[in-house]
Parts: C-alpha cells; sequence; structure tokens
C-alpha cells in the first residue's frame, strides 16, 4: 500500500511541475486520507435510530466513560453511533475493546423526526366523493333533518356543506361540479316541482340503472346518430324516462326520485356513486361503459386469494412495471382490506377511476397529447381523427365519431365549444381499442 501511494504521489508531484499551480489540484491530498460515508437511507428516515447504538468503554471500573474509537457521525441518526442499521454492512462485526477495558456503556440515541414531514404523512386523506346537495323541500321535517346533519358536518374540519361548494370535498382538480348542476338543468326543463322527495330503495337503484346502462349500450350498438340525433348523458337519461313512462309529467317525477335516489345512496354503492359523478360532467359517460366491460371481465375470474389480484392486474395493465405493479397490489390490499371478491374489484377499479389513478387512462393521455394543435389540452373532432388513425387505425368511425360528439355536447355545459379535452377522450380511446 506504502508503494502505490507513493508512486501516486510522485505522478501527482510531476504533473503539478509541469502544469504549475492548478487550482485544480486544490483539496485532493486532504480528501484522500478521508474515509467515505455511504448513507443508503435519506435523512427524514430517523426512527430506524432506535435500532442503533452507541459505545464507551471505561478503564476504572466504571468512574468514567469514553467515546469508542469506532464511533462516526451517522447523518440520519444525527448523533454519532458505533452501531447502526445505516450504514453496518455485512451479517456480523467484530470490535477490539481498548487495553484495560473494565466496562461497556451502549447508549441509544434520541430519535429526531422532521416535524413537517411527520405532519404531512399523518395527514387524513381527501374523503371519498360524496353528494351533499339535494333539492330543497318545502317539508318542515325534511328541513330540520337537513338542518341536523348541517350541524354534525359542520363540526368536521375542512367539511363544505354550502350548495356554492365547488366540490364534493375532494382535492381532485377534475371533481368541479356538484348534484346542484343536475337539479339547475332539470328546473330549466320543466316547472314541475316534487314538494317532498321519494327516493328509491338501494335495489330499485340499482334495477333502474341496470336499465339505463343497457339502454345506453343499445344506443351504441344498433341506433346510427349524426350531430342532430347523438344526445348529452343527461339527454339520453331523459329519453330513456320518456321512452319508459311515456307521460310527459309522470317522467319528470321519475326522473325526480331518481335523481335523489343517486343522492341518496351514493356514500355506500359505488356503481351509483360514479353514475352521479357522469351526469353532472366530473367523468365522461365512457367510464360508465368502461365499468360496464372491466365488469364482464372481473366475473370470468375465479378470486380465492388477494394474490390473485397482481395475475389479474399484469394482464389488464401489461405495460405497467413490476414496481408499479406492487404499488397497485398494495393499494388493493390497503383499500379490500386484504380481502378478494368480485364486488371488492369492481369497487376498487371505480375508487381508482374517481381518484383519477386509472393506469389505463393515464397511459392513453400521454399517447394524445402530442396531437393537439395548441397547448389548450383539447382537440377537435379532426385532430381526434387523426390521433386515432395513428394510434388506433382499425377503430371503428361511427362509434368513434359518436362517442367523440357526446362528449362535446357533455363539455358544452362548461363552455367549451368544438372541441373535447384530452381526459375525457383518453376514456373514448380506451372504448375502442
Amino acid at each position: 500500500m506504502l508503494f502505490f501511494r507513493k508512486k501516486k504521489d510522485t505522478g501527482r508531484s510531476k504533473a503539478s511541475e509541469g502544469k504549475g499551480e492548478s487550482i485544480l489540484w486544490a483539496g485532493l491530498d486532504e480528501d484522500e486520507g478521508q474515509e467515505e460515508v455511504v448513507d443508503p437511507f435519506i435523512p427524514q428516515e430517523r426512527v430506524f435510530s432506535k435500532y442503533a447504538a452507541m459505545l464507551y468503554t471505561s478503564n476504572n471500573i466504571g468512574k468514567t466513560f469514553e467515546e469508542f474509537k469506532d464511533a462516526k457521525y451517522c447523518a440520519s441518526c444525527g448523533e454519532k453511533t458505533v452501531i447502526c442499521p445505516h450504514r453496518m454492512g455485512g451479517s456480523e462485526k467484530v470490535f477490539v475493546l481498548p487495553h484495560n477495558c473494565t466496562h461497556i456503556k451502549i447508549a441509544r440515541p434520541k430519535v429526531r423526526i422532521n416535524r413537517e414531514f411527520a405532519q404531512m404523512m399523518m395527514k387524513p386523506h381527501s374523503p371519498e366523493p360524496t353528494f351533499d346537495l339535494a333539492p330543497s323541500v318545502s317539508s318542515e321535517a325534511h328541513s330540520q333533518q337537513s338542518g341536523m346533519q348541517q350541524q354534525d358536518l359542520a363540526v368536521t374540519p375542512q367539511t363544505q356543506t354550502s350548495q356554492d361548494s365547488p366540490s364534493y370535498g375532494m382535492g381532485e382538480d377534475f371533481m368541479m361540479h356538484t348534484m346542484q348542476r343536475v337539479w339547475d338543468d332539470y328546473r330549466r326543463r320543466t316547472n314541475m316541482d316534487r314538494s317532498i322527495p321519494r327516493p328509491l330503495a338501494l335495489d330499485r337503484t340499482r334495477s333502474l340503472m341496470e336499465q339505463f346502462c343497457a339502454y345506453i349500450v343499445h344506443q351504441d350498438e344498433y341506433v346510427e346518430g349524426d350531430q342532430q340525433t347523438i344526445f348529452s348523458i343527461l339527454d339520453m337519461l331523459y329519453n330513456f324516462m320518456r321512452g319508459r313512462y311515456l307521460v310527459e309529467d309522470v317522467m319528470f317525477l321519475a326522473v325526480h326520485d331518481f335523481l335523489s335516489s343517486i343522492i341518496e345512496h351514493s356514500g355506500i354503492d359505488k356503481t351509483v356513486q360514479l353514475l352521479g359523478h357522469v351526469l353532472v360532467g366530473n367523468l365522461d359517460a365512457s367510464c360508465l361503459r368502461y365499468v360496464l366491460l372491466m365488469a364482464d371481465f372481473i366475473d370470468q375470474v375465479d378470486w380465492v386469494e388477494v394474490e390473485d389480484f397482481r395475475a389479474f392486474a399484469s394482464v389488464v395493465y401489461p405495460f405497467l412495471m413490476e414496481d408499479d405493479l406492487e404499488s397497485l397490489q398494495m393499494s388493493y390490499t390497503s383499500f379490500s382490506e386484504n380481502r378478494i371478491s368480485r364486488q371488492l374489484v369492481c369497487n376498487f377499479l371505480i375508487h381508482i377511476i374517481l381518484k383519477y389513478r386509472e393506469p389505463r387512462f393515464l397511459d392513453l393521455e400521454n399517447k394524445l397529447v402530442p396531437f393537439q394543435s395548441s397547448e389548450s389540452g383539447q382537440l377537435n373532432d379532426k385532430e381526434h381523427k387523426d390521433a386515432l388513425d395513428g394510434i388506433l387505425p382499425l377503430c371503428k368511425e361511427r362509434v368513434r365519431r359518436r362517442l367523440f360528439l357526446e362528449a362535446e355536447k357533455a363539455v358544452m355545459m362548461d363552455g367549451v365549444l368544438d372541441a373535447v379535452p384530452i381526459m375525457r377522450l383518453a376514456r373514448i380511446l380506451l372504448l375502442l381499442k
């Protein structure tokens, strides 16, 4: 070792003689003698310091103690340590005690945690989006009940109960609209008002929702449409109810009851909750169609163990890396509380759609971004057609145009004309694949 060090120094001195007093050599001689400290953990992970220890030795029967000679400062623990999980390598370590050592004292360092980081990690998650806006009624009993509910909600931090609230209490930016938007549309269509709402039972609400979804699928498959005959999802709901009840007044009362039922049961049924967000315009109607397709796929799987979800996700999302699959698996395990069933998997799918975490949606959204002519986050009909010619050249043009026009009419309520946001078009592209 001395030979190589000496040879290295000689070479450096020769280089110094040739180049003069160059500042590039400054500090190199001093740094060679310092040992590099490798810290594989981030500084915030100081909780590992509870497994660390500092050693002190005494040579006078424990009267005084001195630091052990191998003690070094650990940036993660924030103190000098001898035994430390942040930098110990190998399965064992041998320490040589000093001469005449009579006692050894082992002290554990204090756990130092970043307060801001801890508060950020312990911050409660945003609640699920729920519909808390029901139409005003004249019934005194209902008014008292609503007042009691608002008082209960008022004591909860960060809870908004006003009908002017811009969201359902969620942090997602795309959940902009409340159920009040549907009631405003209802009052523009009719002057009828139901003094006492009559929400349907959950099973009847599900049954009516299934019939409405079947009506949507039938329209997609068998009805030829153009600019005049393609409607938004709200228009399709009223057309469905009109064909079901025939009488105009009865139809509006039935729609009123159905919308009240969506508000009533959205907190306990994920599918009803999804339909509500589609009707108010927070999500495109293609999300509803996508869940129907995935439900058929989920129904074909024999769910036995929680690990079955990982195999299912690897088939549905083949583009995900191993770390992404692991993260998705952990998210499902947390959501389902380590259980597995068809209903839980369907609910989790709706959950990640509402949270804007569905991997396919995000992947297709990134593929559509290069086709926008300006950085508006929107595509017109021609740009959307050109994008699908490049991404999915064999898709059905009739279905593509129908879904595009349906989304275009839905976003007109947001003031968007002759274009559709890329976020919605990514959902449509998924149905065409």
